[in-house]
């Protein structure tokens, strides 16, 4: 199974283009039954940062309230289970619980974003490296950023620390993937790339 999400940083619109792009392929791909999986994806994960202007300027990547980083804060689970998921919060709080409740589970897990300039790369934990390798390889990604500390809770790190504390027979860690991807930079809105990204 598969979960899909862009614009957690809501002006990051890359990965946006690239879901657009993707669904079509995913459509014939379900029609000629090649699908057998349940896959969930989210193409505008943040709809509170995507309604934040300031002075006429889109202001996604923090919220404008708290001044949080929307791909900080998310709960910290000791296993893969979303009744362990906090029932209340603040808006900001409750997005962030409602996107792990719909992406636990998942064996695979992409969190589609963007830099302000750059190369196409892939932030991965260490306990998935270098079994993630041949995705990295199909994704076509110039750069792999290893990383094993997760002191912000990003949702990669909520997405994929939980699977830390629980035995290998149930984390099956060698066919995880879950990863931070950075489609270049945040100009790089162009029907062409998109289609390269759909297509990894």
């Amino acid at each position: 199974s598969a979960y899909l999400q862009a614009a957690l940083h809501a002006g990051e619109l890359p990965g946006v283009v690239a879901i657009d792009a993707l669904m079509p392929m995913l459509s014939k791909a379900e029609a000629e039954s090649r699908i057998s999986g349940n896959m969930t994806i989210v193409p505008w994960a943040n709809p509170i940062g995507r309604a934040q202007y300031l002075n006429g300027d889109h202001q996604g990547r923090f919220h404008l309230g708290t001044r949080t980083n929307f791909n900080r804060g998310f709960p910290r689970l000791p296993a893969p289970d979303v009744a362990l998921l906090p029932a209340h919060g603040t808006v900001d709080q409750r997005l962030k619980t409602r996107l792990l409740q719909l992406s636990i589970g998942h064996d695979i897990v992409l969190d589609l974003h963007c830099d302000d300039e750059g190369l196409a790369y892939l932030y991965v934990h260490t306990s998935l490296w270098p079994a993630m390798a041949d995705c990295a390889a199909a994704m076509g990604v110039d750069a792999v950023m290893l990383w094993d500390e997760d002191p912000d809770g990003t949702f990669e790190g909520a997405s994929i620390m939980p699977y830390q504390n629980v035995p290998a027979d149930v984390a099956c860690l060698d066919r995880r993937v879950a990863t931070t991807v950075e489609y270049r930079g945040i100009l790089d809105v162009d029907g062409a790339l998109a289609g390269v990204d759909a297509e990894g």
